[in-house]
């Protein structure tokens, strides 16, 4: 995955849902995203184990979420320290008329699997009740901020999505620039699960991805801090010390 776009978030990192919500009052009453915007944010001095996580992948046409489509979303919650697989959910976006031959070599989405499917607004409306305490975590996370500040700035005209992401992308990075993995190592998600012998998995499925992404939080999660049990604002700052060009 390219990271040329990895600057789009360090804004997003320091913005303040609770503000966004001030500047945008009639959004309070919008299904879901209200209700995120409503949450109190989890507290960065809370322990990671004590927290809930909702991992995010998305399968996209391209990757500029002006010209190219959002086809599917899955997402899986971590509660306090177990993924839980009953409330994984996955969707198939009907406003996504066009799928091309390219992003299906890509994605693997055919024209055929988009026949049951929901429309965008509704799905980011399930999304965001879903993320309503919750942290967000995703692979290279610049992807699902772009399109989903895209889509909430197209559907609700919301200027800023003040999302404050955890990266299992950048977690690795910065295990490498700590010397605890070689450099030069792919950071792809197939590639680090596999250094940590994770087995292989259908990749290209937004749900699969998700729930690749979740085993993998927990297991870097342990392999940095073992028994201990660190902040989220610790953690926040570990992944800060990755390096783009890594």
């Amino acid at each position: 995955m390219g990271h040329y776009l990895s600057h789009l978030i360090e804004p997003f990192l320091a913005a303040n849902k609770s503000q966004i919500a001030k500047q945008n009052p009639q959004l309070r009453s919008t299904q879901g995203l209200g209700d995120w915007l409503d949450a109190q944010e989890p507290e960065q001095t809370r322990h990671l184990p004590e927290l809930n996580y909702l991992v995010i992948d998305i399968e996209t046409s391209g990757f500029n979420p002006t010209t190219n489509a959002l086809l599917s979303i899955g997402f899986v919650p971590i509660n306090h320290g177990r993924i839980n697989l009953a409330k994984a959910q996955h969707y198939y976006i009907s406003d996504a008329l066009k799928v091309s031959a390219n992003s299906a070599v890509i994605n693997h989405i055919v024209p055929q699997m988009l026949t049951e499917r929901k429309p965008l607004k509704e799905v980011l409306e399930i999304f965001f009740e879903e993320l309503k305490i919750c942290v967000p975590i995703a692979h290279g996370c610049w992807m699902e901020q772009q399109f989903l500040a895209h889509y909430t700035h197209q559907l609700w005209g919301l200027k800023k999505l003040p999302l404050k992401w955890l990266d299992t992308l950048k977690i690795e990075k910065a295990r490498i620039e700590n010397g605890c993995v070689p450099h030069n190592q792919d950071v792809r998600l197939s590639s680090i699960r596999r250094r940590y012998q994770l087995p292989d998995y259908q990749a290209h499925n937004a749900l699969f991805d998700a729930i690749a992404t979740a085993e993998l939080f927990l297991v870097l999660t342990r392999s940095i801090y073992g028994d201990s049990q660190p902040t989220l604002q610790e953690f926040y700052r570990y992944q800060q010390k990755a390096k783009s060009n890594l």
